[in-house]
């Protein structure tokens, strides 16, 4: 079966707030009272409420329906028993259902934080975007149309997971864009800063080993002939022992600061990782200021730029998230979802098991 074309437009905002906190059992306890009480007061038809908007069951249904479809064609082979797999005392199933209920709970405070703040997904932008999926995928598949009718996943659903879809990027770029600003290669910070270097090494297990290469190089044999006789790191020996060009964070620690302190040409003495004793040569340097001289210089660094931000942004990103929930008020109908918080499972299975 050909795997469904799902576009990132319609895919769910990932909320990554799972298993960042830990409570006690007498904490447990209070929070699973209180969302009973909560639960209570909330219509069995309703999958969770927002600030008093309510997300109905049968919205909640059609985003699973569709976003379970979505893992499976990609991860199960297009069989729904992927569904049943036990993980961790749950189901992959219920994982997914808190997994999409708590998306759906995001893009509802998110929708309504950028409308306090005037920012919103125009119907020109909603248009575009769904006339694009239409006109690339809709058209062109013929399994994804029929999945989308018998399910009546129709213009308006589809449209609507647009419309939040673009309001999550928007939120995003509201984070990631000032981190993306604060970074300029162009400045006298990074000027004169090695970007990245060109190395070969020859990795042997002891000391006395490396000691000897060390002596055959004084000697005058060539490092590429001694990396193709020695080295233990076959990968790189075919290739007298070359890495190429790597950034700082890279390789390990002890290995990247040798590296990088060597001279253009320098051989380190024996450096000591968990892999062995390593001799490195340093074969070229390239600068911050070298890379933004050409083109594809520039290419790489944009590159860095965005792997550099990524790991701010995603900390930022989920601490914002997890801040609006606590901030806003907001009960998930667990009982009318038929599952189990995945918080209450984990604490469960832990007092089974001591």
């Amino acid at each position: 079966m050909k795997k469904l074309a799902l576009t990132l437009a319609l895919t769910l905002s990932v909320a990554m707030m799972g298993g960042c906190t830990s409570t006690t059992n007498e904490t447990a306890a209070e929070t699973t009272a209180t969302q009973v009480a909560s639960e209570a007061a909330v219509a069995s038809d309703v999958a969770a409420t927002v600030n008093g908007t309510e997300i109905s069951l049968k919205d909640f249904d059609k985003t699973y329906l569709f976003t379970s479809q979505n893992y499976i064609m990609a991860y199960g082979g297009g069989d729904r028993e992927m569904l049943n797999q036990e993980v961790n005392g749950t189901t992959f199933g219920d994982l997914l259902k808190e997994q999409v209920i708590n998306s759906m709970v995001v893009d509802d405070i998110v929708s309504m934080k950028l409308a306090a703040d005037g920012i919103e997904a125009s119907q020109e932008e909603i248009d575009q975007t769904y006339n694009n999926f239409k006109k690339y995928e809709l058209d062109n598949n013929e399994e994804l149309k029929k999945f989308l009718e018998e399910n009546d996943l129709d213009e308006a659903f589809i449209k609507d997971r647009i419309k939040k879809q673009i309001l999550i990027t928007k939120y995003s770029e509201g984070i990631r864009q000032p981190l993306m600003d604060n970074i300029d290669f162009t400045t006298e910070e990074y000027a004169g800063e090695v970007a990245k270097v060109s190395a070969k090494h020859i990795l042997v297990q002891k000391e006395d080993e490396a000691k000897k290469v060390i002596e055959r190089l004084k000697k005058g044999e060539a490092f590429e002939t001694l990396a193709e006789e020695l080295s233990q790191d076959k990968g790189s020996a075919v290739n007298g022992g070359d890495l190429g060009y790597f950034w700082r964070g890279v390789m390990i620690q002890a290995f990247e600061d040798a590296a990088f302190d060597l001279e253009v040409g320098g051989i380190s003495e024996p450096v000591q990782t968990q892999f062995g004793y390593h001799i490195i040569k340093t074969e070229d340097k390239q600068t911050y200021s070298d890379l933004l001289e050409t083109p594809e210089g520039q290419v790489e660094l944009e590159s860095k730029k965005s792997e550099l931000v990524q790991a701010e942004f995603d900390n930022i990103y989920r601490k914002a998230i997890t801040d609006m929930m606590a901030e806003n008020d907001v009960v998930i109908n667990y009982s009318a979802l038929g599952i189990t918080p995945f918080e209450q499972v984990e604490q469960t299975t832990e007092s089974t098991t001591k």
